[in-house]
């Protein structure tokens, strides 16, 4: 909630789902075309960040990917970076998050 909150503050939309399957049908129920997926690494049950955002590029393409991590291992960093997603250490703060966006998206956000 507290992410979401920073990012409609910053006057960004967001979608809030708690599983790749819940977001795929959003998107399809919704109509919507995202410019950022945002996601945790850990997921619910064994999915992770990385499989949800393969999952949304699929059928969004190139979307830019961000995940928040507070796992520093080398396979994690390494299958993020593999698939073309930042990763966002927790603990972060708001300009930590602003920052990761404007540098995957091109925005610049208000604030």
């Amino acid at each position: 909630m507290a992410v979401r909150m920073i990012l409609e503050g910053w006057g960004l939309s967001v979608v809030a789902a708690p599983s790749r399957e819940r977001a795929q049908a959003a998107l399809q129920q919704g109509g919507l075309r995202p410019g950022l997926v945002l996601s945790d690494l850990r997921l619910r049950g064994s999915e992770t960040g990385i499989d949800a955002v393969a999952a949304l590029r699929e059928v969004l393409e190139a979307i830019p990917a961000i995940l928040m991590t507070g796992d520093t291992s080398p396979e994690q960093v390494r299958a993020a970076q593999s698939a073309g997603i930042h990763l966002l250490q927790k603990p972060f703060g708001p300009e930590h998050l602003r920052s990761a966006i404007e540098r995957v998206t091109g925005w610049t956000l208000a604030g």
